[in-house]
């Protein structure tokens, strides 16, 4: 499984991308000072910025339409044979 962890360095200002395996091996305050955050969260600023730049947190949802979930059942090998 690959996941990742994305903050700007804002030092450099440079994207730092970080896997699990990096986080489990890293203490929390080496991965705090890479993610640009802090213990207490991140500010009002940072917050709109990153949204800014990266966009929610979340999935979009894709919506089929219903007809075309309906034909997705008579297609493929089994309804075939049927």
């Amino acid at each position: 499984m690959f996941c990742s962890l994305v903050g700007e360095n804002k030092s450099s200002m440079k994207k730092e991308t970080i896997t699990i395996e990096e986080g489990k091996n890293t203490s929390i305050s080496d991965l705090l000072d890479k993610l640009s955050s802090s213990k207490n969260g991140l500010s009002s600023e940072d917050t709109e910025s990153r949204i800014d730049t990266y966009g929610y947190n979340e999935i979009p949802e894709e919506k089929v339409h219903p007809v075309k979930k309906l034909l997705s059942y008579f297609w493929g090998p089994i309804p075939w044979m049927i």
